[in-house]
């Protein structure tokens, strides 16, 4: 027998074990009937051992939908399984384990601590890791379409190009269905998804990867301001999505110390002026040497000019002085 029977109290010759949901209003505490493996007084999927054999893992495989919550899986090969879709692994402990091409779609992964998982090729579609962690995880050419991620911390996380976190949040997707007061709620969980994916690619300096991210975290920022009514900084995200593309254009101004201007046949004519307003700037307090470090060259090739320049600008200051003294004299 291995269905799960609310939080009553189990038989001493069942698991018993309890995972605490409390934090997690939407979903009730069960109770683990498995038969205990062997003298312990867990089920295999329970037991807090450092390593568990595969084939008696096998026999005791998830049946479809049941709850294994809290179950403590280390340093066990399960490359290839399906045996977790759309089980519930909440809180689950899963130290060293290899998923490799495994499956583990619509699962409930909420609260679960993935450590030193190698998951390569792994199916995690439609997964819930709202609240998990996940630490020095090999996540190359695995599908994480449609996964729930909000408040989900991921460390050392290694990924590829292949790598596939589909167009859009699944939190995004659902805001024209969700109600009113929770409306902000799932806008601010889209939000959180996709820094957090921006931030995986850039740590695997996947730039152009992260870069959409970034635009979809911004976009998702000027939507739910203008629903909460802060329309200064809705118009302000608007102004910045429109002229500069969030600061991400290819005919871009920069940060306030640098800018670029890659096309400027494509930058709006304005912008080429203004563009070039800064640079003239920029060169008359270089030329000058009056540095007053609001503007900086970016790159070997610039600072080289910009060093150029200011030294020029000096010796023909110098060279303005002697003829004026000469003439003077």
């Amino acid at each position: 027998m291995t269905a799960n029977h609310g939080a009553q109290a189990a038989p001493s010759d069942r698991c018993g074990y309890v995972y605490d949901v409390s934090t997690l209003p939407d979903i009730g505490a069960v109770s683990c009937w498995r038969p205990v493996w062997e003298d312990e007084d867990r089920c295999l999927w329970h037991l807090d051992i450092s390593v568990k054999p595969r084939d008696a893992l096998a026999d005791r495989q998830p049946r479809e939908n049941e709850r294994l919550d809290g179950a403590v899986l280390g340093r066990v090969s399960l490359n290839g399984v399906d045996w977790f879709e759309n089980c519930s692994l909440i809180g689950a402990q899963l130290t060293a384990v290899d998923f490799n091409d495994a499956s583990l779609s619509g699962a409930d992964l909420r609260e679960a601590s993935l450590e030193n998982v190698s998951a390569r090729r792994t199916d995690f579609s439609g997964v819930n890791l709202e609240d998990a962690a996940l630490s020095v995880c090999d996540l190359r050419s695995a599908d994480l379409t449609n996964v729930r991620l909000d408040q989900a911390a991921f460390s050392n996380v290694r990924i590829s190009r292949s790598t596939t976190f589909g167009k859009t949040s699944v939190y995004e997707d659902e805001l024209d269905d969700v109600d009113e007061e929770w409306y902000l709620q799932t806008a601010q969980a889209a939000i959180w998804t996709y820094r957090e994916i921006r931030t995986i690619h850039e740590n695997n300096a996947l730039s152009i990867e992260a870069r959409s991210y970034y635009l979809d975290e911004k976009d998702m920022r000027r939507r739910a301001d203008w629903h909460e009514g802060n329309y200064a900084t809705a118009l302000k995200a608007e102004g910045s999505r429109w002229v500069t593309g969030y600061g991400m254009s290819h005919w871009r101004g920069g940060e306030t110390t640098t800018w670029t201007l890659e096309s400027p046949e494509d930058a709006p004519p304005f912008w080429v002026a203004y563009i070039l307003a800064r640079s003239l700037y920029f060169s008359v307090i270089t030329f000058s040497t009056l540095g007053y470090g609001d503007i900086r060259p970016v790159g070997t090739v610039a600072r080289w000019l910009a060093g150029a320049e200011s030294l020029l600008g000096s010796i023909l200051m110098a060279l303005l002085v002697f003829v004026l003294t000469r003439r003077i004299s």
